[in-house]
């Protein structure tokens, strides 16, 4: 079954997200895969986009290229919420989530001696139950291993398909003897 951008989009923002349209939505999944077909493209050795000359012409993906092109997803998205994350950003589209997951200075206070300098947070962190205090360093640290994680597998994955996708570089010999 081959996949479209619009079939990939979806699986992507029904598996990978749950559709939680407070991390990101269905367009905006399928606005990235359409503007990154030449990454893709880059690392299969491939040509997904050539024939769009017509109306009604769409990419179809296999498998393995589907799978290829979700990593390659979910790596940016990855990456944009562990800087987002220390920027003091909230990571969901919508700024109405429960939880609000900002950046914090690394210190309110110092003091030394009879010598305190005091300055406010440069954000603030809350959840709905109240509790703040959020290490916002190891949210990142986990958005940054799940980048690495993904960076990973897709690597794997890509070496595994240009494997198992190239030609021979040499044939010597009679074939079939």
């Amino acid at each position: 079954m081959p996949y479209s951008l619009e079939s990939l989009s979806s699986g992507i923002f029904l598996s990978e997200f749950d559709s939680d349209s407070d991390l990101t939505t269905q367009v905006r999944i399928s606005g990235w895969l359409e503007a990154n077909v030449g990454g893709l493209n880059s690392y299969l050795y491939t040509s997904f986009d050539d024939d769009l000359s017509c109306d009604g012409c769409g990419y179809d993906f296999g498998h393995e290229e589907a799978s290829i092109f979700t990593q390659m997803y979910m790596r940016n998205y990855y990456s944009k919420a562990a800087t987002k994350t220390l920027l003091g950003q909230s990571v969901s589209s919508s700024g109405s989530s429960t939880t609000s997951i900002t950046g914090m200075s690394d210190w309110t206070k110092i003091q030394e001696g009879d010598t305190t300098i005091e300055r406010q947070p440069l954000y603030t962190t809350s959840t709905a139950g109240g509790s703040g205090g959020l290490d916002i360093t190891k949210i990142s640290q986990r958005y940054k291993d799940l980048l690495d994680s993904t960076t990973e597998n897709l690597s794997a994955m890509i070496a595994r398909y240009n494997i198992e996708n190239s030609s021979p570089s040499q044939v010597s010999g009679l074939d079939g003897e």
